[in-house]
This record gives C-alpha cells, sequence and structure tokens, in this order.
C-alpha cells in the first residue's frame, strides 16, 4: 500500500508543465494584458512580488497542474497575457495564456525553454477566471480558442 502512494505520488509530481516550480522559488510574476481589439498594444501590466504570494502561488500551481498536450499542437488564437516568472538565480520562465468563457485555459511554455502547450486543469482555470474578473479593462476570450491544423 505504502509502496503504491509512493509510486502514485512521484508520477503526480512528474505530470503538468516540464518540470515543477516550486512556489518558494518565484519571486515575481509580470503580466502583460494584451488589447487585440486594438492593434495588439499592451494594455497594461501588473507585476506580482513575494507580497502576493496567494496570488504568485495562483499561476505557479496551475503551471505545475497543467497537463501537456501532443507536440506540435499550436495555437492560433492571440493570447490574453503574456507571463514572465522570475526565479531564484535569475532564471526566468515565459508563458502565454489563453482563458475563454467556456472554461477552457492553456498556457504555452516559450523560449527560453522549449516551446510547449498545455491545457490547464479546470478548476485552476476557475481561480485564474475570478482574479482576471476582478482587472479593470481586462475580458476572458469570449470565443473557442483555436489550434493550427
Amino acid at each position: 500500500m505504502r509502496k503504491t502512494l509512493g509510486i502514485f505520488i512521484a508520477l503526480f509530481l512528474l505530470s503538468g508543465c516540464g518540470s515543477e516550480i516550486q512556489s518558494e522559488t518565484v519571486e515575481q510574476i509580470t503580466l502583460n494584458y494584451w488589447d487585440w481589439e486594438n492593434g495588439g498594444v499592451m494594455q497594461q501590466e501588473e507585476t506580482i512580488t513575494t507580497k502576493n504570494k496567494e496570488i504568485l502561488n495562483t499561476f505557479t500551481d496551475a503551471i505545475n497542474n497543467a497537463d501537456e498536450l501532443e507536440e506540435g499542437k499550436i495555437i492560433t488564437s492571440k493570447p490574453l497575457l503574456s507571463l514572465s516568472m522570475v526565479l531564484n538565480e535569475n532564471e526566468e520562465k515565459n508563458y502565454h495564456l489563453w482563458i475563454n468563457t467556456n472554461g477552457e485555459g492553456y498556457i504555452q511554455q516559450l523560449q527560453p525553454d522549449e516551446n510547449k502547450t498545455f491545457k490547464l486543469d479546470k478548476g485552476n482555470v476557475e481561480i485564474l477566471t475570478m482574479f482576471l474578473n476582478e482587472k479593470e479593462n481586462v475580458e476572458i476570450i469570449d470565443r473557442s480558442i483555436e489550434f493550427e491544423k
């Protein structure tokens, strides 16, 4: 029983968006919200620091719980936002985030890491949606998220 539980925990920790990001290593996250209706200009920028650990953990959990899609699965829809995560040791991780009104959420890992696309867990999509709905001038994507064919 104990061995089975250990294997389950190991598999759980190995799944998700690449390697697990330890929340205590996240120093800050910068969110760039895009306004695609007006030519794709950056609408606003928000920096989240360790003073707001709950929100840092929200994004870290969403990334860690995401499931990788098949290789070559590329999203063609414009992202809701771009995020840059600064970790200890000056390591940086970059992502695009899509969340739509149908409750779908995706994240795409960007350089310097290998480009990969991940589907967000429904629970994390709900939490991120609540966070984003509190923002002024930020609207959840109101159409299906499209992929290359």
